[in-house]
């Protein structure tokens, strides 16, 4: 377990949809800097955040038409896909650099976990297994 200045946390807004809020945060004291900030809104629920090690990257699941992984980079704001299907997407996590992303899938009856790097095709790691949870 990791802990970091910043923390990702998904939430219900306004509209009643689950997106993703960044919570700022002291170590030394264990108390927030600051309020929510909203990371996310879309049409449909975000959940399922995660922060990289050094708090460059978020990555969450999109349930918008389907189940997709995206990848957040703070210092500019831009969301990547990394992942699109069908079937439920979840529990992703970013390697360091962020150009590696691991997730669950749940594929009829099978849960498999899987490893991609962005604009490239997912590679299959292991099946039956529950999920990826650090580099």
């Amino acid at each position: 377990m990791f802990f970091h200045s910043r923390g990702v946390h998904q939430r219900r807004g306004q509209a009643g949809r689950l997106d993703v809020w960044l919570l700022p945060f002291d170590l030394d004291r264990g108390a927030a800097k600051g309020g929510l900030e909203g990371l996310t809104q879309g049409p449909a629920d975000r959940v399922w955040p995660s922060l990289s090690k050094d708090a460059r990257f978020a990555t969450f699941t999109d349930q918008a038409a389907g189940f997709s992984i995206w990848r957040r980079e703070f210092a500019s704001g831009k969301e990547s896909l990394v992942a699109r299907s069908p079937f439920n997407l979840q529990f992703s996590t970013s390697n360091p650099s962020g150009d590696r992303v691991t997730y669950s899938m749940y594929e009829r009856d099978k849960r498999l976990v899987y490893v991609a790097t962005l604009g490239g095709a997912p590679e299959k790691l292991c099946e039956d297994c529950l999920r990826a949870s650090d580099w």
